[in-house]
C-alpha cells in the first residue's frame, strides 16, 4: 500500500501574530470611530440647550462699573423700569335719569293744630298747676291765650268755670253747662275786666264732673243766650277734677 508524501505544517512565527492583532485592533477602532461619529451627527441635530437669554446675555457690553443689555442696565446703574400701560378709559357716566333710583312717593301732610309761641294745642285743655287759688285747666281756641277756664279752689273743694272776652252777656238766667246726660244750671256772675268775664261755681263732686271725669263727655258751655260752646275733653280735664276732689295729682 502506497502512502502519500507528508505535508510540511509550519507554526505561525511571532510576527504574523502580531500583525493579525493589529489588524483586529484597527477593525475595532474603525467600528468604534464609525459608531462615534454616527452619534455625534445626531446628537447635532437636537435643540441647543441654549436659551434665547443666555444669547443675550452672552452680546452684553460693559458700561460704567455695570453690564448693560438689550433690556438696559442689569447691575450698576438702576435698571429702567419699562413705562406702565396707559390706564383703560374709564366707562362713560350712566345717564342721570338711568342713575336715579325711583323715590318713593312723599307722604301726604298730616292735619296739624296750629301752635302758638307758648306751645299751645289749639281747640284743647293745658293743665297748669295755679290758677288764683290752685290748679286749673285752660282752653285756648286758637292755641294763644285761654278762653275758658277750670279752676280749682282746693280750700273749698270747688271747681269754677271762667269764660273770658264773653262781651256784654245781655242779662243772665240762661247760663248752664251740660254732660252727658246731666245739666247744671248756675247763678253766674259777670265783670267787664278781660273784655267780659263770666263764671259760675260748681261743687267738685258734683256728677256733672262724673260725667266729664268718669265718661269723658264733651262739655256744652252756654255763658252768652243762645251761643252755646262745645268743649272737648281730655286727660288735663280729668287730672284736674281728680286732683281738686282729692284724688291725687
Amino acid at each position: 500500500m502506497v502512502y502519500p508524501p507528508p505535508t510540511l505544517v509550519r507554526k505561525p512565527t511571532s510576527r504574523a501574530v502580531w500583525i493579525r492583532r493589529l489588524v483586529l485592533v484597527g477593525t475595532l477602532l474603525v467600528l468604534v470611530g464609525t459608531w462615534a461619529v454616527s452619534n455625534f451627527m445626531k446628537s447635532g441635530e437636537r435643540e441647543p440647550l441654549v436659551t434665547a437669554g443666555q444669547d443675550r446675555l452672552a452680546e452684553d457690553m460693559a458700561v460704567d462699573g455695570g453690564t448693560e443689555t438689550t433690556l438696559g442696565p442689569i447691575d450698576g446703574q438702576e435698571a429702567a423700569l419699562p413705562s406702565p400701560a396707559d390706564p383703560a378709559p374709564a366707562p362713560d357716566a350712566a345717564p342721570a335719569e338711568q342713575a336715579a333710583v325711583a323715590a318713593p312717593p312723599a307722604p301726604e301732610p298730616v292735619a296739624t293744630q296750629p301752635r302758638s309761641s307758648d306751645s299751645r294745642l289749639a281747640n284743647n285743655w293745658h293743665y297748669v298747676p295755679r290758677l288764683g287759688d290752685g290748679p286749673a285747666a285752660i282752653f285756648t281756641r286758637n292755641g294763644g291765650a285761654w278762653d275758658y277756664a277750670l279752676a280749682c279752689n282746693t280750700a273749698r273743694g270747688q271747681i269754677e268755670f271762667i269764660a273770658v272776652r264773653t262781651g256784654d252777656p245781655q242779662g243772665f238766667g240762661g247760663q248752664y253747662m251740660r254732660a252727658g246726660g246731666v245739666t247744671a244750671r248756675m247763678d253766674a256772675t259777670y265783670s267787664r275786666t278781660a273784655g267780659g268775664t263770666i263764671s259760675m261755681v260748681l261743687p267738685a263732686r258734683h256728677q256733672l264732673f262724673d260725667a266729664v271725669a268718669g265718661q269723658g263727655q264733651a262739655i256744652e258751655a252756654q255763658v252768652v243766650a243762645g251761643a252755646p260752646a262745645m268743649l272737648p275733653v281730655n286727660g288735663d280735664v280729668v287730672r284736674l277734677v281728680r286732683q281738686c276732689r282729692g284724688q291725687g295729682a
